[in-house]
């Protein structure tokens, strides 16, 4: 209920005086203008503060918005559109209804090691899953640039994710790490237990091969052995596709999936910033869409080093659902 100031308080005592004194006898015409008045000038009073509250509501919701808006941006910030001898798309739809961020992140950084990008999914929804995903985001940029082997990161945001379980409903979180070395033409990669990316070269969409793939970080102490990485030729022209299971378990309502593997098939020809506009508004379209997961999409596409006098790293803004 709006809080009257007290200016309001006097505008609305005074009516309720003018509307007792419409009550004296004059004559029944001038009885009734003085109650009609009386009225009016409530509902006036009435009127002018309740315009007056949604205006600032208005305002103050506003002012969060925006707030939110910075906060969500840092969360997950710009990858960059050129990384090395990569070009960088990715594309991000949060399930919660006006959040721009969920538990689905990713991120593309340039080391002395190589390009090394993360893509994964934190268990559960909601603020924990958020402030969750946050963290692993912060924990894979400060160990990419120093850690020279990808296991070791796999090992230590293991480590970390666990540590972290005890803050947060949500127990572990599956994710693909990624190294991309230009000099041998070859990407290695490791996967815990999250969904194995396409590798688009010439001919059709190619599973890469899921054999390696150990439990989600967090859980990797319940494991006997480690697997090693898997590494696959990827040459100038070839194209990886990473994505979470919001792009593969949006079914309708008879529980078909979103046929993710053939659409990319389908889509082979267009460019990557084209395949995945296409791809996620087909999957926003999908009967049974609308209460789709969060849905995080990321392409690695190989090419030429960038000529000389062009910077090896170059951020691009875009909202979620373009370019990101």
């Amino acid at each position: 209920m709006p809080r009257f100031s007290c200016r309001a308080r006097s505008v609305a005592a005074a009516a309720v005086v003018m509307a007792g004194s419409a009550a004296i006898p004059l004559t029944p015409l001038r009885g009734l203008l003085a109650g009609v008045t009386a009225v009016a000038v409530v509902l006036l009073a009435v009127g002018v503060l309740a315009v007056r509250h949604y205006v600032r509501m208005r305002s103050e919701l506003s002012g969060l918005r925006q707030i939110s808006d910075v906060v969500q941006d840092a969360l997950l910030r710009p990858v960059p559109e050129r990384c090395g001898p990569l070009r960088v798309h990715a594309r991000y739809s949060a399930a919660e209804s006006g959040a721009r961020v969920g538990g689905d992140l990713y991120e593309v950084v340039s080391t002395p090691f190589g390009v090394r990008a993360i893509i994964g999914d934190v268990s559960g929804h909601g603020l924990a899953a958020v402030q969750m995903a946050s963290d692993v985001l912060g924990a894979f940029r400060a160990l990419a640039p120093h850690e020279p082997r990808l296991e070791g990161i796999g090992r230590r945001l293991d480590s970390f994710v666990a540590t972290r379980v005890g803050e947060f409903s949500e127990k572990f979180v599956t994710a693909v790490l990624v190294e991309i070395h230009a000099d041998t033409e070859t990407a290695e990669l490791f996967s815990y237990g999250h969904p194995c990316p396409l590798l688009l070269g010439a001919g059709k969409p190619q599973p890469l091969d899921d054999s390696n793939t150990v439990l989600p970080l967090g859980l990797l102490g319940l494991a006997d052995d480690w697997c090693p990485p898997a590494t696959v030729p990827f040459r100038p022209g070839d194209r990886l596709v990473l994505y979470t299971d919001g792009a593969i378990e949006t079914c309708d309502e008879h529980g078909l999936a979103y046929p993710f593997e053939q659409r990319v098939a389908d889509l082979l020809a267009a460019d990557s910033g084209e395949l995945l506009d296409r791809l996620l508004e087909e999957l926003r379209t999908h009967p049974g869409g609308q209460d789709h997961d969060d849905i995080a999409l990321l392409v690695l596409e190989h090419e030429k080093a960038p000529s000389s006098g062009t910077p090896d790293t170059e951020q691009v803004n875009a909202e979620p659902g373009g370019s990101r």
